[in-house]
């Protein structure tokens, strides 16, 4: 049965803990607090404490698992399997806490001290509270200088990493995936790390791009792109990150002003060489059975081929990249957070080029197969959607103006 009540008040056994730690690694601890792979002894000073830490953190993983698979089916079931998580969580840690104060001599010092920020790092992911993210920041980052040689380093900075992923600061985070990665190239968790190291360097550059700042976002999403691409195909973070290297690709600015009009000749080939680049890795993620990311990489896909088709050698659009781009936004689910921008966009790919299907339906194409179709279902199904009022501006100053009735 669990033990559901220790008294000893969180802050407080965080700062014990902190304590007791600085304390075991001065004076003649110089690397992890125990060999690895060691079993748990009943008779060893600290075992029987830590198991009972262990078994409750183990038990908090099992019903979180049940809390997300219950999700959708089963909203209070999953409520109840999530505060069971929360709570064999709050007690596991409060058990890891009390090793190094009750046992300072412990072998089971670092890898307590790890799973200490786990249970507060799961504990914020799964109740979305960034208090409990930053504390499992702060107890990452206190593992890792305490224990600096420890077996669970790289296990302790990738999810140090994570967390402050999660919290939104790419730029600290960054340096805990890089620590991970060298701390363990093939460890268990390298390629997620190679996933996130690049994640990071795909927001930053964003946000740079954003900023229009052309220069260093094209520094970040370079190192983006390098990143992303190092995920072995093995990995089950694959087709993230081709997903997000298919975005770096499409959003590298190729100036100095991240502006993607006026190009020169070097720019645009530049552009349309990132266009092909994304577009490959959009396709490559969709060739990933059970991808997640199935609707939102056609909705790139499809963003990536509408504007490779302004690069056509010939006068006007590329109606190759046309189509394809029509087929792309069409596969794009409703339930799809990209839905009102996919119709956006395919109104738009119906009035370019030769391609000025305004009211007349686009014979082979399901509905809706004209501009004006795709304007009305995108106003009737997305009312409040920012794209009504800009498809509308759109297609009445395209060349010619499509009026819809």
């Amino acid at each position: 049965m669990h033990q559901r009540h220790l008294n000893i008040s969180r802050g407080l056994a965080c700062c014990a803990a902190l304590a007791a730690l600085a304390l075991a690694c001065s004076g003649g601890h110089d690397g992890a607090s125990a060999p690895g792979k060691v079993p748990i002894d009943p008779n060893r000073p600290g075992d029987s404490l830590f198991a009972e830490g262990l078994a409750l953190y183990d038990a908090a993983n099992v019903a979180a698992a049940d809390a997300r698979a219950l999700a959708a089916t089963d909203p209070a079931a999953s409520a109840a399997k999530a505060a069971l998580a929360l709570q064999d969580y709050a007690d596991a840690r409060a058990r890891f806490d009390a090793l190094p104060v009750q046992f300072p001599t412990s072998i089971r010092l670092d890898n307590a001290a790890y799973l200490a920020g786990r249970c507060s790092y799961e504990r914020g992911v799964l109740g979305g509270d960034p208090a409990e993210l930053q504390d499992a920041a702060l107890r990452l980052d206190a593992m890792q200088a305490a224990f600096a040689s420890s077996p669970f380093i790289d296990n302790a900075a990738y999810f140090d990493g994570r967390a402050r992923f999660q919290l939104g600061d790419y730029a600290a985070a960054r340096p805990q995936f890089q620590r991970s990665l060298a701390a363990s190239p093939t460890g268990t968790y390298a390629d997620n790390a190679q996933y996130y190291l690049g994640r990071c360097d795909f927001e930053l550059g964003l946000a740079r791009a954003n900023a229009g700042d052309g220069l260093g976002a094209a520094a970040l999403l370079d190192l983006a792109e390098a990143e992303l691409t190092a995920v072995p195909a093995t990995s089950t973070y694959y087709d993230n990150a081709q997903y997000y290297l298919g975005r770096s690709y499409l959003e590298e600015p190729v100036n100095a002003t991240a502006t993607v009009t006026g190009l020169s000749a070097s720019e645009a080939a530049a552009r349309k060489a990132n266009l092909e680049a994304a577009i490959a890795a959009f396709q490559r993620t969709l060739a990933v059975p059970a991808t997640t990311f199935a609707g939102s990489a056609q909705y790139w896909l499809g963003r990536a081929r509408y504007a490779h088709a302004f690069y056509y050698a010939s006068a006007g659009l590329d109606p190759a990249d046309l189509a394809a781009a029509d087929a792309a936004f069409r596969a794009v689910p409703a339930t799809s957070t990209y839905a009102d921008n996919a119709l956006h966009y395919l109104a738009r790919t119906y009035v370019n080029s030769t391609w000025q299907f305004c009211t007349t339906p686009h014979a082979s194409d399901p509905a809706p197969a004209s501009a004006c179709a795709a304007y009305a279902k995108l106003s009737a199904d997305f009312p409040s959607s920012p794209y009504v009022s800009s498809t509308a501006t759109y297609l009445a100053g395209a060349t010619p103006p499509c009026i819809c009735p």
